[in-house]
């Protein structure tokens, strides 16, 4: 009542339990200059559970995050890729987290409705010639769940070392591929790409791979980050570079991402939105969309089984049949894994970051030695 529905809308009218209260807050929105909000000690917070630092300066400005952590404005940095090994080769201290799963992801009622063509392309992917494709924080794929993840106290991706549920085979490919007409259209089938720190030597590679043993053809659209998901969410794309991201700790969390939208319930394999278009809808697309409906049921019943698992053993037993399943439909064909990097800078220690949930703590961080 005393902030007379001002509540949120100053340094004055909040409350919080937190480690840090508000000590000042300013933001213009037409200026980047000084704007900020500081944070110190919440005395309360720090009598019960330590609170180490004495406050927390945050600033909004135009520099480059990279040049403000290089200049020593900032503190910590979540970096990947050309960025990450230029702080690697200075020596500041890091973590690595293995926390996300790239690759191409086919619009199933679309130009790849049939799994056989999907297929086709996931078995002429020669991995083993990978190396010379990829750069460091990149390791190529060919499973679905990033070294991050565990089940129970164990890591999961231990469980299936070795494993590899679509073997390379590009003669078997070309006969797989036989009779099929992709879509029933003569375009040119495209792959979609953000921009940004893509591997786009890997993608080429790949792509040159399916030219040469398939004789199958397409091009690379390197798009906007707005125009590419509008497309995504829209369905409107034929394959798709795609990237996902464990928000939690738990194979679910890569594996109901990839599968959402697949299944004949009108989204568009990916992230929702109004399907694309399957074609003149004969019986053909009939029988690709049942036996996607039918591969959807079955992955689904899968994951919540090992999600209700009692133990940790079932659990894995369960998830390892869903990645197996998910990775034989071929509507998502993994590339590869990217490491991110968190960065503190010579001088602090204790700041923790959780590659889940993007967080980063400051209750233990000191500053200085």
């Amino acid at each position: 009542l005393s902030t007379k529905g001002r509540y949120g809308l100053s340094d004055t009218s909040l409350a919080g339990n937190g480690a840090f209260r508000l000590h000042s807050w300013y933001y213009d929105p037409h200026s980047n200059v000084d704007n900020h909000f500081i944070l110190r000690r919440n005395v309360a917070n720090a009598a019960v559970t330590p609170v180490k630092p004495y406050g927390l300066n945050f600033f909004i400005d135009d520099t480059d995050s990279l040049e403000n952590f290089a200049n020593g404005v900032s503190n910590s940095i979540v970096a990947d890729g050309d960025n990450a090994d230029v702080l690697i080769s200075h020596d500041y201290p890091y973590t690595a987290y293995e926390n996300a799963v790239w690759g191409l992801k086919f619009n199933p009622r679309g130009a790849f409705a049939d799994k056989d063509a999907r297929l086709a392309l996931a078995q002429t992917i020669d991995r083993s010639a990978a190396d010379a494709a990829v750069h460091a924080g990149i390791r190529a794929a060919s499973l679905l769940i990033p070294d991050i993840i565990r089940v129970g106290n164990e890591f999961y991706h231990e469980g299936v070392s070795g494993e590899s549920y679509i073997a390379y085979d590009p003669v078997g490919a070309k006969t797989r591929l036989k009779g099929i007409d992709a879509g029933g259209t003569t375009d040119v089938i495209t792959i979609i790409s953000p921009e940004g720190d893509v591997c786009a030597d890997y993608l080429g590679r790949v792509t040159q791979e399916w030219q040469e043993k398939l004789g199958f053809f397409c091009k690379v659209a390197v798009l906007p980050d707005s125009e590419y998901n509008a497309a995504v969410l829209a369905g409107k794309y034929d394959i798709a570079l795609v990237k996902y991201t464990a928000e939690w700790n738990s194979p679910s969390a890569i594996m109901r991402g990839i599968i959402a939208g697949y299944g004949g319930d009108g989204a568009d394999g990916g992230d929702g939105g109004d399907g694309a278009d399957s074609g003149d809808g004969g019986d053909s697309s009939d029988n690709a969309d049942a036996d996607n409906t039918a591969d959807y049921t079955n992955i689904t019943a899968l994951l919540t089984a090992a999600e209700r698992a009692a133990n940790a053993g079932e659990s894995f037993d369960k998830y390892k049949a869903a990645e197996k399943a998910i990775i034989n439909t071929a509507i998502f064909i993994p590339l590869y894994f990217k490491t991110e990097y968190f960065f503190t800078d010579k001088d602090s220690s204790g700041i923790e970051y959780n590659p889940f949930s993007k967080t980063i703590t400051y209750r233990n961080a000191i500053h200085g030695k």
